[in-house]
């Protein structure tokens, strides 16, 4: 089985809210450790706790589309990894549109949201 290792790109490019707390899209989480969090085993956002990788999920997808190498993250919707939203980076990371277009063949329907920097 796949682990985070040392990717915490969805601690960058998904908005995560707590009570209290929120980052938008596109900016590290105060708590991420890189890799890692800080408060995972303690009090877990929401956001968070509801997240599903689908690169960790699919072990289909290939390694050099880990989101850390890829700037890709593909979260996975309704607990199905053919559901997938596409969180992808396009202000720091090189040829994503050519990685999406490859990933989407590990998913039936896909959902894209990009962060340009903006």
């Amino acid at each position: 089985m796949r682990t985070c290792g040392d990717c915490s790109e969805c601690c960058r490019l998904l908005a995560i809210q707590m009570e209290g707390y929120y980052t938008p899209q596109g900016h590290w989480c105060k708590y991420c450790t890189q890799p890692g969090c800080s408060i995972y085993n303690t009090s877990i956002p929401k956001s968070c706790k509801d997240y599903f990788c689908g690169w960790i999920q699919n072990e289909n997808i290939p390694d050099e589309y880990k989101p850390s190498l890829s700037g890709i993250v593909l979260e996975v919707l309704d607990n199905n990894p053919n559901t997938t939203k596409f969180w992808i980076d396009e202000k720091n990371f090189d040829n994503t549109y050519v990685v999406a277009k490859k990933l989407e063949q590990y998913t039936q329907r896909k959902y894209t949201k990009i962060y340009n920097g903006e």
